[in-house]
């Protein structure tokens, strides 16, 4: 009888001890940037590139389709950028709230406004030694303002939060021909009311571009999601594993075609590409 109750206090301990933490991990990973402080280290060298190797195909080719003025939500390091073919857009807006990921996406982004910089002096008809871009010259043609945001000709890039964004009128409805959202709507809280901003930010026939992944169709591994999800969202930046982010985004009024399918990969995770395109 004593064994069974000592068993029993321990498991109740180890609740007990594991929800506290997890409260107090919490909440001083808000107060102290945690949360965004480890998934930089966290996405930039472990989960990353092995979802980058795995996803690399897919992204080539429907990144590729983006066009004309472009927003995208969430672009952590810049990872997509190789992807895009800047030859057929116009503006590349890039939001990215998580400010410890600032550095490598401007260093990204530099990477493609020297691409455009030489473009330009090349269809000038400039010579062969006014072709070699000098980085300070590149720091120079970039205005970093008090909002650690970037402007260049072509890439803007905005350290804050899409919701943010549109009340400052950084971005406006109805601008966008493009929309790209790349393994983010797990982390936003109100994926409905982000969405609907996307469709209003979109024109009329313009598209989203989306990779996201979802909960399970397995039972099993359904279950596992929804066990290890709390604890999962304090290492992946409030990135949640149970989402269905693909009906979701079916539901909701104003698309006028909608295609979904799933990415085959040998991780643990469902995931899906689609392109969204709105109503006329």
């Amino acid at each position: 009888m004593m064994d069974n109750t000592s068993q029993l206090l321990a498991i109740g301990s180890g609740i007990i001890l594991a929800v506290v933490s997890y409260i107090l991990i919490d909440y001083f990973g808000k107060k102290l940037h945690f949360k965004q402080r480890f998934f930089n280290i966290f996405w930039g060298f472990i989960l990353g590139p092995i979802i980058e190797n795995k996803l690399k195909t897919t992204k080539e080719k429907l990144f590729s389709e983006a066009n004309g003025k472009v927003l995208e939500i969430g672009s952590g390091t810049g990872s997509t950028f190789k992807y895009l073919n800047f030859e057929n857009i116009s503006t590349l807006i890039s939001i990215e709230p998580n400010p410890f990921m600032f550095n490598e996406l401007e260093k990204q982004s530099l990477k493609y406004v020297r691409i455009d910089d030489k473009n330009k002096k090349d269809k000038e008809g400039s010579n062969d030694n006014d072709n070699d871009i000098d980085n300070d010259e590149i720091n120079n043609n970039n205005n970093i303002n008090n909002n650690n945001n970037i402007n260049s000709n072509r890439i803007k890039i905005l350290s804050k939060s899409i919701e943010m964004s549109i009340n400052d009128k950084d971005i406006e409805y109805l601008s966008f021909d493009t929309i790209i959202c790349s393994l983010v709507l797990c982390s936003i809280k109100d994926e409905k009311e982000i969405i609907d901003n996307l469709i209003r930010l979109l024109k009329p026939g313009g598209k989203l571009l989306f990779i996201e992944h979802i909960a399970s169709e397995k039972y099993h591994w359904r279950i596992f999601q929804n066990i290890i999800n709390p604890f999962w969202s304090l290492i992946g930046d409030n990135c949640k594993l149970t989402k269905k982010t693909d009906k979701l985004i079916k539901s909701i009024k104003g698309w006028e075609k909608v295609t979904i399918s799933n990415i085959f990969t040998p991780l643990p995770f469902n995931f899906i590409q689609g392109i969204a395109i709105k109503e006329l």
